[in-house]
């Protein structure tokens, strides 16, 4: 399989620890100096940057999460909450987060982090992306689809990194009212590859049907295709299959609360994503105890930073789920796998049955009528008695709703280990979708 840095990614592990802990002392010693958050954490815990002589020592210093920067921010009016090293107007490029862990109802609550990076910064989040476009096969050349909201990193660095890898990228957008653009834009250009959120592939889909067009047709040129914004179900990798039918699909995801980290499916372990460690150093910790989890057990991914510039990130808990593997890959890689299950606030709880919202959703996908509906799960409580599920539905293809509510019920009951009766399902006949991800959890409580 061809690599784009073959050098970095087949690295010995003992060599890319040595490279690891390398960069890790002198991002501890700039974030110490120059950002005050990270200075401030450090004295608390009475450490030091020089503390720090090997990985492990990193639990020395505590994890902070996305509550903690906003704290910052709100108590001292810094944009960055203490973490960057150079001022604001040094940034060419700013953006902010998705915001999907957030509840709120004014500006003040802090909805979303800010994210910025220095020209320095756009090098190694774009030598992610050409990675993973060799570690898929990619074959230039060719349009490059990419349908990705302009207000996210992802759109901007995408582009860079198709160019980079020898495609043209082909800037869409990823609103609703744009659908019949793209499928416009798909039809004559006929894109090689793409970079799709999950939120828009089904509406893209639909809408396509609804033009009297045979999805399988087409979507005939793409050969390659990224999924990202939620977890690629393996009902919904069929779904694609279906549609997209000469194109591998790799499912692909990341986190920008740690200035862009990305990961992506490998060819070699489906479900299973590389990180690249050169960049990036991860941990797997236990969500009550903050202590690292045994091999093989889920756990919250925390995140360190070793190649950014300009805001740090020392320690970070994304609030991810998952399990990590530092085994060697079957494609001869040797940096981290993880397999991912969904964010901690997706995490539900029905009579102590505990499961996330990628379990309800390969049900919904598995059935005809429900394949490319979309659906909340209304969290009223930490604990619920019931599942209180809303589903969008197109009466179009619904005969019986009756008989379709039990069905569901049923196999969703089957799966949970709950009764028919533990399950509300409300039918909606649309939801507004605009962002790359689906708001999975409507919190009411």
């Amino acid at each position: 399989m061809k690599m784009w840095n073959e050098v970095i990614e087949t690295m010995p592990r003992k060599d890319l620890v040595e490279l690891q802990l390398k960069k890790l002392r002198k991002t501890l010693k700039i974030a110490y100096e120059k950002a005050p958050l990270y200075h401030k954490k450090f004295d608390a815990a009475k450490i030091k940057p020089e503390d720090i002589r090997s990985l492990d020592d990193l639990k020395k210093i505590p994890i902070i999460k996305k509550d903690d920067v906003r704290e910052e921010m709100i108590k001292t009016g810094d944009l960055f909450g203490g973490r960057s090293v150079i001022p604001l107007e040094s940034y060419p490029y700013v953006w902010t987060s998705t915001g999907t862990s957030s509840l709120w109802t004014k500006f003040e609550d802090i909805p979303w982090t800010f994210i910025a990076h220095t020209k320095e910064d756009i090098e190694y989040c774009t030598e992610q992306q050409v990675r993973f476009i060799y570690m898929c096969g990619l074959q230039p050349p060719g349009w490059f689809f990419n349908p990705f909201f302009r207000w996210h990193p992802h759109a901007y660095l995408w582009d860079i990194a198709v160019e980079k890898a020898g495609f043209k990228p082909l800037q869409c957008s990823g609103l609703p009212a744009d659908l019949e653009r793209n499928l416009f834009l798909i039809w004559y250009l006929k894109p090689v590859a793409g970079f799709v959120g999950l939120s828009l592939l089904p509406e893209l889909i639909a809408k396509c049907i609804e033009k009297g067009y045979e999805p399988s047709n087409f979507f005939s040129s793409f050969k390659w295709l990224f999924t990202t914004g939620d977890i690629l179900t393996s009902a919904m990798r069929e779904i694609l299959k279906k549609t997209f039918i000469n194109a591998e699909i790799y499912d692909y995801g990341g986190t920008q609360d740690v200035n862009t980290l990305y990961w992506c499916e490998c060819p070699n372990a489906p479900t299973w994503k590389h990180m690249w460690e050169d960049f990036f150093i991860v941990e797997c910790v236990d969500p009550e105890s903050g202590e690292p989890v045994s091999p093989g057990e889920i756990g919250e991914l925390v995140v360190t930073n070793i190649a950014s510039s300009g805001i740090q990130t020392i320690r970070f808990n994304t609030e991810d789920h998952c399990i990590l593997d530092f085994e060697k890959c079957a494609c001869g890689r040797t940096h981290v796998k993880a397999k991912f299950y969904g964010r901690s606030a997706y995490r539900t709880k029905v009579k102590s049955k505990i499961f996330y919202p990628v379990e309800i959703e390969e049900i919904i996908r598995e059935i005809e009528e429900t394949k490319l509906s979309e659906f909340q799960i209304v969290k009223y409580a930490p604990e619920m008695d019931r599942l209180h599920l809303k589903i969008t539905y197109d009466p179009k293809r619904i005969k019986n709703i009756d008989e379709l509510t039990q069905k569901l019920k049923s196999s969703i009951a089957k799966k949970l280990g709950l009764s028919s009766e533990d399950i509300i399902i409300e039918w909606m006949k649309g939801m507004d979708i605009l962002t790359h991800k689906i708001p999975r959890i409507l919190k009411t409580y």
